[in-house]
């Protein structure tokens, strides 16, 4: 058992420096800086491409292995664990960026503060989502082993994925909503919630070739599928879909292969404090970077401090502060 869950806690690891990573790049991008970089376009593409399914997904797959006997214990929980710090963290991170708007690429307005039950700010979107999503799976927990009501509740989340990309493209003022958000990715968390079983069975191949050659594969079909929505002028929802779900089990293929990497299980353990913390961490660092001058022509080196910086002065407030509620929670 503790040999499944030590490289789950890897494939959170590296999708955290994911997160990170493409959050980095994105701060750049939105600026208009950078867009002719091939490293920016590539790993913005990628990364982008199934870092959000791959954690719901996760968190879908260890939730269905769950054995729910208080629904209302569990409800609670998931309150304190998501809800609070969702609340806290959102207003925290909109008064700030109101204060330092000028240092910001996306504005947040002092209503936004009060929209943020309909419309989560960017990034503590997913701790509501995932909330939601958590408790939805409380009060259905008990039909998971029912055959019939897997593939119900596997055809009600697909119909809202895609149901989702048409009606948001209808009505305009659903587009970052809660709604979207979850409708877009639930489909992920049940897919994670039916797969647990199959994926936490996964014995470590005794093969180091084996462990290797299987990833690399998936890993290659991927980054193909990814290279072919270039093909497109328009978005392809199967095809997104597809990429999202391979990039996934190449992370989890990845991890297992990487059973004893120490540094990454320890990132994977600590992905809330630093998905919580990464944002405004980077902010600090980016405003550094804009007031000494030393952002350099390629975007590499930029790219590198914010990504360091990103993932250890999270963790270096979150050491500091773990004296303080809301850090406490989050551990």
């Amino acid at each position: 058992m503790k040999e499944r869950y030590q490289w789950i806690d890897i494939a959170k690891g590296i999708g955290i420096l994911l997160v990170v990573v493409g959050h980095a790049t994105s701060i750049y991008m939105d600026k208009g800086m950078y867009l002719k970089s091939i490293l920016y376009r590539n790993l913005y593409q990628y990364i982008y491409s199934f870092h959000m399914p791959m954690f719901i997904m996760i968190s879908g797959l260890l939730s269905g292995r769950k054995s729910i006997e208080s629904k209302r214990y569990e409800i609670k929980r998931n309150i304190v664990a998501y809800g609070i710090p969702y609340i806290v963290f959102s207003l925290g991170w909109g008064i700030t960026k109101i204060l330092l708007s000028r240092f910001v690429v996306h504005e947040t307005r002092v209503k936004d503060l009060f929209l943020i039950p309909f419309y989560p700010i960017v990034p503590y979107w997913y701790l509501y989502a995932l909330l939601l999503m958590n408790v939805l799976q409380v009060f259905v927990n008990h039909n998971k082993n029912d055959k019939k009501f897997r593939y119900f509740h596997l055809l009600m989340a697909l119909s809202g994925y895609i149901v989702c990309t048409y009606v948001t493209e209808m009505y305009s003022w659903l587009k970052g909503s809660i709604i979207e958000r979850f409708l877009s990715l639930y489909i992920f968390y049940v897919i994670g919630v039916y797969s647990g079983d199959f994926f936490l069975g996964i014995r470590v191949e005794k093969s180091k070739m084996m462990k290797a050659i299987i990833p690399i594969m998936v890993g290659s079909v991927w980054f193909i599928a990814c290279k072919s929505k270039e093909l497109f002028a328009y978005e392809v929802l199967s095809l997104n879909f597809s990429i999202a779900i391979l990039g996934t089990v190449f992370v989890l293929l990845l991890s297992l292969s990487m059973n004893n990497n120490a540094f990454l299980e320890y990132l994977g353990r600590m992905t809330l404090p630093i998905y919580l913390l990464h944002t405004p961490s980077m902010l600090v660092m980016q405003t550094l970077i804009k007031v000494t001058g030393i952002e350099d022509v390629n975007g590499v080196i930029s790219l590198l401090i914010l990504t360091f910086f990103g993932v250890f002065f999270s963790l270096l407030i979150y050491y500091v502060g773990k004296k303080v509620m809301i850090l406490q929670l989050a551990e």
